[in-house]
């Protein structure tokens, strides 16, 4: 098997094109002879040195045919050597396997095939340019050779009368013996002899690496030398050769600057990585890692010195199926072959979603990169898919909430097309249920709901206020149309943030039949209360003047005027004036209920001393008691000065006296009291309960209400002076043969209508 091993990129082209044929092969020759020599010697397989040190990364690939090849076609038998990377970047160019390479590289182009079969069979050298590729043909030894690479742009314009590249040897003794053009002008000798007899190096190292040389080892180094008074980068081969040593210094300066540059726009690319919230990670072609990012590093909880170590993807895949961070799979394995066959994928990839253990979201983009490689992007899309189906819930939610509104609501957009219409606006205007979805526009919803309505400057003064882009024109307008059915609809226009239009429609037709059926019976009532007040106050004066005659005459017989009285008589006469009396009172009360109930009964506020008011109301209604063995105490009393009205107070604790004394007996006990608070006071009144259920307690506090459990109207009065100071009465009792009424009151009262107080 015959092995090339390429000394440079830019020799080679150069040397194989230029130099003569023979002198570089001998070189070549020479290299492999002692190469094969050593691995005779040690009975072991020959490393290869430059191929390992100098072919990879070269941007270089050479076809070479063997030396017993005399086939006649084209191909022959032939191997591929060179830079990996540059193999598949130059098949993918000529889509072209390795076995069809020759075919494809001289498709199309006979002057190439020619070229190619002269340099087989004849041994003719040649430079030649085809898609994009620079292809030299060239023999040493009985083998042919092509070497191929990416045509540089100064293709054609390199000299051909001489080599660039020194080259020299020496002698068994390490003096210099030979040396090209090149040479003598890079150690600025005026001519070889000159240089032979100064036994001139290119700096002091090279006699160093001919001595070396000389004991059968091949040296190469990369180091700067003074050239031309410039510093120059050169990769130095210095190789034993018969009886003395060959050297080749090759410029590489564009290279190492390029090299340079490479590094800081690498280190450059790294840093703009790092600003990316996205994962990133680079693989080349071998799946190792080769960039990566520290969102990378952080998204999967990976130590950033394991990751330098250049895992490969497989590596890295496993490391997360460890920790069960991967997606969950049936079968991992297959999974993975997957994932690390979109290496040799030729079309574009898709992207993934990744749902991990953890409930995060990824999406997984991949990019093939020219050296066969992969970048592999990772973006977190956790918060966009919740936002997404959100979004989505709300808007099947505000739909299914506009279908269920009475309203007709559609949106028209800027251009005056529907986009949107509720099922009530389908309806009021006789329209399909899918009448939006072609987005119709406004002149086709017009048309149709001309048969409802037919008012033309209606529907052209609308048009206007959805297209009308001026802020005179996007003003929310209302008002209200009369259709041909007879119903009544308010509309409404209210321009929205994105430029569209919301037009509303609302059937008022029952509610203007309820408002009318309203007024009317307003008007019905307000008659009627007019009425009753005008027959409350004409019963009043009507009842007034004889009442007052029954109960004076009463009281006259009673003391016995008129003539002396029997028992009998002055019993029946009692009843008599006592009935009076509470006819008196009823009448009374009625017109205060009546003038409350017209709003004419405004408090006339004051400071109110409630322990006055619990005296003289125990001394009024304890005058008027029948029997001695009834009781009024006066219990807690801490109610102090309120701010009310003096007359209803009094009134208040009057009138709940008198209705406990409808239902006492004798040896009953009646208890009144006040209890103050922050900012409330409570009146209370203690008495038995013999005919009275507390759960019918709230009928006490109703008027006109039948049965004998009814206090009649002075609890109503009651509830209607304290709901007047802003309180409230309830009604208890925790032994059941005794009944609780309380009166809660502000110590400030609040009352809706008042009569106006004096700053003082």
């Amino acid at each position: 098997m015959i092995s090339l091993y390429i000394i440079s990129a830019d020799y080679i082209l150069i040397a194989f094109a230029t130099l003569l044929g023979a002198s570089f092969g001998f070189l070549l020759r020479h290299i492999f002879d002692v190469d094969n020599q050593n691995d005779k010697k040690n009975n072991t397989e020959a490393p290869k040195k430059y191929e390992d040190i100098i072919f990879n990364n070269s941007g270089l690939i050479a076809i070479m045919w063997h030396e017993d090849d005399d086939s006649d076609d084209l191909n022959g038998n032939f191997e591929l050597v060179g830079d990996i990377n540059a193999q598949n970047e130059i098949l993918l160019k000529l889509n072209s396997d390795k076995e069809n390479i020759i075919e494809n590289l001289a498709k199309n182009d006979e002057q190439l095939i020619d070229k190619i079969k002269e340099l087989r069979n004849s041994g003719k050298n040649f430079t030649w340019l085809s898609k994009g590729l620079e292809i030299n043909g060239f023999t040493f030894s009985a083998s042919a050779c092509l070497l191929i690479r990416n045509a540089p742009a100064n293709f054609g314009l390199r000299a051909t009368d001489g080599i660039y590249t020194p080259i020299w040897k020496t002698d068994s003794d390490g003096h210099l013996s030979w040396a090209n053009e090149a040479f003598l002008k890079a150690v600025e000798a005026q001519s070889l002899d000159q240089a032979i007899e100064d036994n001139m190096r290119l700096d002091a190292k090279a006699q160093i690496e001919a001595i070396s040389a000389l004991k059968g080892q091949s040296l190469v180094d990369t180091r700067a030398v003074s050239i031309d008074g410039q510093r120059k980068n050169l990769r130095i081969l210095t190789a034993p050769a018969f009886d003395g040593t060959i050297g080749i210094a090759i410029d590489i300066s564009e290279e190492i600057n390029t090299q340079d540059i490479l590094k800081r726009e690498a280190k450059a690319h790294v840093e703009t990585l790092n600003h990316l919230n996205d994962a990133v990670a680079v693989y080349d072609a071998q799946r190792q890692l080769q960039t990566y990012n520290s969102a990378f590093a952080k998204l999967w909880g990976l130590d950033a010195s394991w990751l330098d170590e250049r895992p490969t993807n497989e590596e890295v895949l496993d490391k997360l199926r460890a920790k069960s961070w991967l997606p969950l799979q049936r079968n991992y394995s297959e999974w993975r072959n997957e994932q690390i066959a979109f290496y040799q994928a030729t079309t574009s990839i898709p992207d993934e979603t990744w749902t991990l253990p953890n409930g995060r979201i990824l999406r997984v983009m991949r990019q093939r990169q020219p050296t066969g490689g992969l970048l592999t992007l990772f973006e977190d899309i956790s918060d966009n898919t919740s936002l997404q189906a959100q979004f989505k819930t709300q808007i099947e939610v505000s739909r299914a909430t506009l279908d269920r509104l009475q309203e007709g609501v559609a949106v028209f957009a800027s251009d005056g097309r529907l986009t949107l219409a509720n099922r009530a606006f389908v309806q009021i205007w006789d329209l399909e249920n899918d009448f939006a979805e072609p987005r119709p526009e406004f002149g086709e919803f017009s048309r149709r709901a001309n048969k409802l309505y037919a008012d033309e400057e209606f529907w052209n003064d609308l048009f206007a206020r959805i297209c009308d882009p001026t802020p005179s024109g996007r003003r929310e307008t209302s008002g209200q149309i009369n259709l041909r059915n007879q119903n009544t609809l308010a509309w409404l226009t209210r321009p929205l943030p994105d430029g569209a239009t919301m037009v509303a429609f609302h059937d008022i037709t029952a509610q203007n039949r309820i408002a009318s059926v309203l007024r009317e019976k307003a008007l019905a009532l307000g008659e009627a209360d007019k009425l009753k007040t005008e027959f409350l106050e004409k019963v009043s004066y009507q009842l007034r003047t004889p009442l007052t005659t029954i109960t004076g005459y009463t009281d006259v017989l009673l003391t016995g005027i008129g003539g002396e009285l029997s028992p009998l008589q002055s019993e029946y006469l009692s009843v008599v004036s006592e009935a009076g009396e509470q006819l008196k009172k009823m009448i009374s009360d009625l017109l205060d209920l009546a003038t409350i109930d017209a709003g004419h009964a405004p408090l006339d506020l004051g400071d109110v001393d409630i322990t006055d008011v619990l005296q003289q109301s125990q001394e009024i209604a304890g005058s008027k008691l029948s029997h001695s063995q009834i009781h009024i105490n006066i219990g807690e009393n801490d109610g102090g000065i309120i701010r009310a009205d003096d007359k209803k107070i009094r009134q208040i604790m009057f009138n709940l006296l008198h209705n406990a004394m409808r239902n006492i007996q004798a040896g009953d006990n009646i208890e009144i009291g006040a209890k103050r608070f922050a900012d409330t006071i409570r009146l209370y009144i203690t008495a038995p309960n013999h005919n009275l259920d507390p759960l019918s307690a709230p009928l006490e506090f109703e008027a006109f209400t039948e049965g004998s459990r009814h206090g009649g109207l002075g609890l109503v009065l009651v509830k209607k002076f304290v709901e007047l100071h802003g309180g409230w009465i309830a009604m208890g009792s925790k032994n059941p043969e005794t009944l609780t009424i309380t009166c809660h009151l502000p110590v400030k009262a609040k009352p809706s209508e008042d009569n106006p107080e004096l700053e003082l």
